[in-house]
């Protein structure tokens, strides 16, 4: 479930594999963008079709489960992902291109937090075919949930020539530090051609 935040004007820059961006604090919910449907125009941007991004089903349906993820409810009733230590979640969600993988720009965005003690999250965008097989990294970012607040973490990656049906598989995983708990939320799959500018 979207979190009630206040409106940040972010810029989302081109990165490249190993590189991302991370924003942390009180953000925006997701981009009002329209879905990808036959794939984006040129210069436009749209939501890939990643389902159950908001964990509403209290459930991790649509996910891949590494480890022992599980789901969680906060006292306003919103439903989140929630991953231990060691555990991730992964996606494979179809990339609409018409113009091929390559051409194309994707960012992932969602938010954290950490549960007793702050801790790390990577965040990984790879080309794969849609049983997560054949990976071609695109880039990752490692950001640190912390206790008092949700963060956003957003990641940008240059899409690389891949056989249709290409698709971009999503991994999001707990790496530690410490033993808490990462709730995770609000999870979108953007694409785009070239460098583009999202305002909430």
């Amino acid at each position: 479930m979207l979190k009630p935040l206040p409106a940040l004007a972010l810029v989302s820059l081109l990165t490249f594999a190993g590189a991302g961006m991370v924003f942390a604090g009180n953000s925006g919910a997701a981009p009002s963008l329209p879905g990808c449907h036959g794939g984006s125009a040129t210069g436009d941007a749209c939501l890939l079709s990643l389902k159950n991004g908001h964990f509403d089903d209290r459930a991790l349906s649509s996910w891949e489960r590494v480890g022992l993820p599980g789901h969680g409810t906060d006292a306003e009733g919103n439903t989140y992902a929630a991953l231990p230590l060691g555990s991730s979640i992964q996606q494979a969600v179809y990339a609409h291109t018409p113009q091929g993988s390559a051409e194309a720009v994707y960012t992932l965005r969602f938010q954290i937090r950490a549960e007793h003690a702050p801790a790390q999250v990577r965040a990984t965008l790879s080309m794969s075919t849609g049983q997560r097989t054949d990976l071609i990294p695109l880039g990752h970012v490692t950001s640190m949930a912390l206790t008092d607040q949700w963060s956003t973490v957003e990641l940008s990656v240059q899409g690389r020539p891949y056989a249709a049906p290409a698709h971009v598989l999503v991994a999001i995983d707990n790496e530690g530090g410490t033993l808490a708990t990462v709730q995770v939320d609000d999870v979108v799959l953007i694409e785009s051609a070239g460098t583009e500018v999202f305002r909430r």
